[in-house]
């Protein structure tokens, strides 16, 4: 049975976190796919909310 390597784990799961900070704050965020990592993990877009 295939395993995912343990830093794949870690990483995704820190990428999970700092997605569900700033979606939290009104963020638009885009995954970059893994397949070709070069540092970049994700897109993000600020908003602004009119409270």
């Amino acid at each position: 049975m295939p395993k995912i390597p343990k830093g794949r784990r870690i990483g995704q799961a820190a990428v999970n976190a700092v997605r569900a900070l700033l979606e939290e704050h009104d963020h638009i965020v885009q995954e970059i796919s893994g397949q070709n990592d070069f540092g970049e993990d994700l897109y993000v877009s600020s908003s602004r909310t009119n409270t």
